[in-house]
């Protein structure tokens, strides 16, 4: 009796312990959909022929990409330099040289779909490459897919917010 007693007393503190833990600690996974304040003069970029359309900042100019010609490339620069580049579909390459290092489901807002947005570091015989995120969509679905892709030089890099908040404006155009 007094084993069972023990027993009880230890599970109702366990419970106890995982509920608190869980309150206070638990964070809901990321959405795209976060409340992100975005400035009033960013620029919609859409894409009526693949049926999405998101914010971008407005010194940011378009340029079109012809480096793979399996898939329309754009890529947005500020000042001559590429910030981010989009993809529809998601080119037919691989990533030979680089090690996935994160991978995260990100919902996609007024939608049942999701972001698979990963983390690519170059592997130790590639010491010139640079790390990038990718985050792509309808993967499903190749001839519709698309992909948004960034370098990333450190975990504080600005490109980081600035794609968290584009994808947060990201939104399907047509079903």
């Amino acid at each position: 009796m007094k084993k069972l007693l023990i027993l009880i007393i230890v599970l109702v503190a366990l419970v106890g312990v995982g509920y608190v833990v869980l309150k206070n600690y638990y964070q809901p996974p990321q959405s795209a959909t976060t409340s992100q304040t975005i400035p009033s003069d960013w620029k919609t970029y859409r894409d009526e022929e693949y049926g999405f359309e998101f914010k971008y900042p407005a010194t940011w100019e378009i340029q079109e990409s012809s480096t793979l010609k399996s898939t329309k490339g754009r890529d947005f620069l500020e000042n001559g330099i590429i910030l981010m580049t989009l993809n529809n579909p998601i080119p037919e390459i691989g990533y030979e040289a680089w090690k996935e290092t994160e991978e995260k489901n990100i919902p996609i807002s007024g939608s049942t779909k999701v972001f698979h947005k990963f983390i690519f570091t170059p592997l130790p015989s590639y010491p010139d490459y640079d790390s990038f995120i990718l985050v792509t969509w309808n993967t499903e679905d190749w001839q519709r897919s698309g992909k948004i892709g960034i370098p990333k030089l450190q975990d504080n890099d600005f490109r980081i917010s600035i794609l968290n908040s584009v994808l947060s404006t990201f939104k399907f155009i047509t079903p």
